[in-house]
């Protein structure tokens, strides 16, 4: 009898006991997920507990690169055709094969050769599918303070490179000769492409195009000023380099003597001056300096070369310089 009631005893101090322990864990915290294995590269050793890495679909891009990433189940392990570095589904028909739906690694390989894991992993969504913007990237990385795409030569996608690796310094001069041929037919900004890539054959010819383009923006600005709606100080302002500087400071400083000396109130960049009647300072009624400008003037600017050169590159806007 004393055994059966020592037995309870002890079962009852057991549970009170798991109880106390339950009511210590922290709470509000949820477990850590467990770490999801990635598939595994063709050629690998042995298989990982996702199988093998498969490539369903690729297409990789000036701005971006998209996949449709598979994992394959099989009892044989897949072979590599020569030549190839990733599975393809024709080259996993004997096995069981599903949508990868988890993290896919991401590895910048630098001049030295090492290689660098970029954080967070991304993970490829429910139909496998996973979508790389380059630029995403860069702001990434500088997020995290490490050297962006153009300081490394190659991309390894999914641990392993079972989703392929990129060749970087390639991606660059692609996207180099597509910049070329927009800026040669009108879009874009040439300086921009000069700066970006300055060792592209084409950067001479892209080069002069930024220069047209320039001198097209002054030659706009300069006809604005002799309309009257620009500002001769707000030409001096925006164009620190023209050939038209000449003409439009001897312009600003004919109005400040004919305002004795003191120079008109020059009204903002792109706005336009009223071309009433002002009052002068003797008291007679006169027209404003810029409608004032002699009739030479505009028959100079009619007339001069500048006034008929071409507006190639002039859709560009914004202030002097490439």
């Amino acid at each position: 009898m004393s055994s059966a009631f020592a037995a309870r005893v002890v079962a009852a101090s057991t549970m009170v006991l798991a109880s106390a322990c339950v009511a210590s864990r922290p709470t509000g915290q949820p477990p850590a997920p467990p770490e999801v294995a990635e598939p595994a590269a063709a050629g690998a050793a042995s298989a990982s507990a996702a199988g093998y890495g498969v490539i369903a679909y690729r297409e990789v891009g000036p701005a971006a690169a998209v996949f449709v990433l598979e994992h394959a189940s099989c009892r044989v392990p897949p072979t590599l055709p020569a030549g190839r570095d990733v599975l393809l589904e024709r080259d996993v028909a004997r096995c069981r094969v599903r949508a990868w739906r988890g993290p896919v690694t991401l590895e910048l390989r630098d001049v030295s050769g090492r290689w660098h894991a970029i954080e967070p992993t991304p993970l490829a969504d429910r139909e496998g599918r996973l979508e790389l913007r380059y630029a995403e990237l860069d702001r990434q990385l500088a997020r995290a303070g490490a050297d962006g795409l153009d300081r490394h030569v190659a991309l390894r996608v999914g641990r392993g490179g079972w989703a392929g690796t990129y060749d970087l310094a390639r991606l660059r001069r692609l996207q180099a000769d597509l910049h070329a041929q927009w800026v040669e037919r009108g879009r874009g900004a040439p300086g921009l492409f000069a700066v970006r890539h300055p060792d592209h054959p084409r950067a001479a010819v892209v080069g002069e195009l930024a220069i047209e383009a320039r001198l097209a923006r002054q030659e706009s600005d300069f006809a604005a000023v002799l309309r009257g709606e620009l500002a001769p100080a707000a030409f001096l302002d925006r164009h620190v380099w023209s050939p038209l500087r000449v003409r439009v400071a001897a312009m600003q400083g004919a109005a400040s003597k004919e305002w004795g000396g003191a120079a008109r109130p020059s009204p903002p960049s792109g706005e336009a001056s009223v071309s009433s009647p002002t009052q002068s300072p003797s008291g007679d009624s006169s027209e404003p300096p810029s409608a004032s400008a002699s009739s030479s003037d505009e028959a100079d600017a009619s007339s001069s070369p500048s006034a008929g050169r071409g507006r190639r590159g002039g859709g560009d806007s914004g202030g002097d310089g490439p």
